[in-house]
């Protein structure tokens, strides 16, 4: 499983780092000390805690600062990963995937396409922003960069998306693996799609870049076969 591998991978990084900061000087302990914490903390969450680790406010998208001090050494790289991407990327931030269905990446508050009702975070490690002046529902609905979900948590997650105001907002941290897997199974769940192939054309057609991973796509797949010939509900 991609998370397991996520989770060894975390925590050697945070070992290495570990064993480095044991031989260094005190403020360079400190520093190599304080990433290595951070990475063996978000190795824990992908075994298994990322709710716990993270602790992302379900009503208002934040972190608690107690988290984010911990974590700053990843949180600082995860968000300085989506501030390149937002300045040097050419592809538009989002794009309208069906009547009242947005995809795309987190965006800032002034580029919210107007009129949206109910924002979707997929982000655990990502604060939400959105206008403070909108009327936007906020839902979280967060996994891990690059997991999957089981396949009755993704219908169960595609299932809520399906039933709340729209238009809706739907995005991960760059609107690719995770923002297609649920997509996916939203347009499925709706009936707008009969299969995830058919599906993900569509997402690829709005958002070229928006692919899920092997694991993401056979979830989606797995999902599929819950509302499909073949696999009723």
């Amino acid at each position: 499983m991609r998370s397991a591998r996520m989770a060894v991978a975390f925590s050697i990084l945070g070992l290495l780092l570990g064993g480095v900061a044991a031989s260094s000087e005190v403020v360079q302990a400190i520093l190599f000390g304080w990433a290595a914490l951070s990475l063996a903390m978000v190795g824990v969450a992908y075994a298994g805690a990322a709710s716990f680790i993270f602790r992302k406010n379900p009503r208002s998208g934040q972190l608690p600062w107690h988290r984010k001090l911990i974590l700053l050494p990843y949180l600082g790289s995860t968000s300085l990963l989506w501030h390149a991407a937002r300045v040097f990327s050419r592809a538009p931030p989002f794009g309208e995937l069906a009547p009242g269905l947005i995809i795309g990446r987190r965006l800032r508050c002034a580029e919210y396409p107007p009129g949206v009702r109910t924002i979707v975070d997929l982000t655990h490690e990502l604060e939400e922003r959105w206008p403070g002046g909108e009327s936007a529902s906020y839902l979280s609905l967060p996994i891990l960069d690059g997991a999957p979900l089981r396949p009755d948590e993704l219908k169960r997650v595609a299932l809520q998306i399906a039933s709340v105001e729209r238009p809706v907002y739907l995005h991960c941290a760059l609107g690719h693996g995770r923002t297609a897997m649920v997509a996916g199974a939203v347009l499925i769940t709706l009936r707008l799609s009969s299969s995830p192939d058919d599906a993900l054309t569509r997402i690829a057609a709005v958002r070229p870049g928006a692919r899920p991973n092997r694991e993401q796509r056979n979830a989606l797949e797995a999902c599929a076969r819950f509302t499909h010939p073949g696999g009723r509900e």
